[in-house]
């Protein structure tokens, strides 16, 4: 997931943006207070002995993201617009159900093997997000027993009330397939994320991409400096120069990531 988009995502428009810090400074005069706060906070979560923890995980994060997006690829048999259309969906679909986007390109994927119209494939994954938050199953093998069911004779979703008939890989398979998904589960991924700790979760995944940005610098950064232990002397450099490149990102938004990176080096 591009920086840019990740900011996006989080509504940091630089004309939202702004009006929301304005706003924010009218209603209480604690407002810079509130910043420090946040950078003692940030440094306590990167303190030295942290921060080579962060990067790891990060680095884990990218590789993760990578992979999956390069499976996907590898299913559409190298078309990557199509790849990239799907991974917007990915995107999307992650901010309102529980579902990472990482998650769901790995099952964007698998359907992929087997479906190669793009439209088909965008249709089914929200149902199979369905699915899975039903019947409390991981992604990847909700979409493991579509897939089965779609190229194969066999309804490996007969055991959850879902009937299905045609040849395999028929167009009349895969809109039963469709149908009886959505007539049982529709509604439930994105159900299951306006309660309990949905909100959570959704964050949580956020940081991840986050996180994921973080690690794609490191490597970068790795490469060209052919050590890790460098790149974490110049962390705050590096992260700093790297914002400051994106040209989506507002004036606003950069001076207050500023002050967050600031908080590495204190």
């Amino acid at each position: 997931m591009k920086l840019g988009d990740l900011f996006i995502k989080l509504g940091l428009q630089k004309g939202d943006f702004d009006k929301g810090i304005d706003d924010a400074k009218k209603k209480t005069s604690a407002f810079g207070d509130s910043m420090k706060k946040l950078g003692g906070m940030i440094a306590g979560v990167f303190a030295a002995g942290e921060i080579l923890n962060f990067g790891k995980q990060s680095v884990a994060a990218y590789d993760t993201a990578a992979k999956a997006e390069q499976a996907l690829l590898i299913a559409l048999k190298g078309r990557v617009s199509v790849q990239q259309a799907l991974i917007r969906q990915a995107v999307e679909l992650q901010g309102k159900t529980l579902f990472s986007d990482d998650e769901t390109t790995r099952a964007q994927s698998l359907l992929a093997a087997f479906i190669k119209e793009e439209d088909q494939i965008k249709s089914l994954i929200p149902l199979i997000q369905d699915f899975a938050t039903a019947k409390q199953m991981d992604l990847t093998s909700a979409a493991d027993l579509v897939t089965k069911t779609f190229a194969g004779q066999m309804n490996a979703l007969g055991r959850y009330g879902i009937q299905v008939e045609g040849n395999a890989g028929s167009v009349e398979r895969l809109t039963m397939i469709q149908k009886g998904l959505n007539d049982a589960f529709g509604g439930q991924a994105e159900a299951a994320a306006k309660v309990g700790a949905g909100a959570l979760q959704i964050l949580a995944n956020e940081y991840d991409n986050l996180q994921e940005v973080i690690g794609k610098l490191i490597i970068s950064q790795q490469n060209q400096q052919g050590s890790f232990t460098k790149f974490l002397t110049s962390m705050t450099k590096g992260v700093t120069s790297f914002l400051n490149d994106v040209s989506t990102f507002s004036d606003a938004g950069f001076s207050f990531t500023q002050s967050i990176v600031a908080a590495f080096a204190s």
